[in-house]
């Protein structure tokens, strides 16, 4: 079954399925699964107590950096939290979960010839909280070891997603040390 999922402005479907993880612990994940396509469905933001209460409750199952939506463009769970905007999430999943700030999402096959799909693929949490001009986010990510110089398919950088704005490339050039990193 395919479900669509509003991130940042773009539409990310996702099959409902099983993936090689899952066939562990099918509960665990099938229950972040329905808690991620029941805000889609509603069209809210993803409730992450619960969320949090699945992680908690199988510890030795799943971790955060195990779970992204089953389909060809994975998504993780802190992109999903950057994607919505919600820093307190990120927060939870970088500090309490460890969640890598590094972790790829959409790095499957993407056969629709949209741009912003493929500008999708390969991107990090902070590529996304740079196109959102996130700096709270961006900060935090950075704070937490994001790796400004990760590249995309497309070869973009999260240099290349601030669009100039000021604001979030000085916070990178502070981070980095350089003031043309790109």
């Amino acid at each position: 079954m395919k479900k669509l999922y509003l991130l940042s402005g773009i539409l990310v479907g996702f099959v409902v399925g099983v993936n090689a993880m899952e066939k562990e612990c099918p509960e665990a994940f099938q229950m972040i699964d329905d808690l991620i396509s029941k805000s889609s469905e509603e069209n809210r933001h993803v409730d992450w107590a619960s969320i949090f209460a699945v992680l908690d409750k199988f510890p030795d199952v799943i971790t955060a950096n195990d779970y992204f939506t089953p389909s060809e463009m994975p998504v993780s769970l802190l992109f999903i939290a950057v994607g919505e905007g919600d820093l307190l999430a990120a927060k939870t999943l970088l500090e309490k979960y460890k969640i890598d700030p590094n972790i790829r999402s959409l790095n499957g096959v993407i056969t629709d010839p949209n741009l912003n799909l493929q500008r999708l693929k390969g991107m990090t949490a902070l590529m996304m909280a740079c196109l959102r001009y996130d700096l709270p986010m961006v900060k935090l990510l950075l704070d937490h070891g994001a790796n400004p110089y990760l590249k995309n398919a497309l070869n973009q950088s999260c240099f290349n997603f601030t669009q100039g704005n000021f604001e979030i490339l000085e916070v990178l050039y502070q981070y980095t040390g350089s003031a043309g990193a790109a």
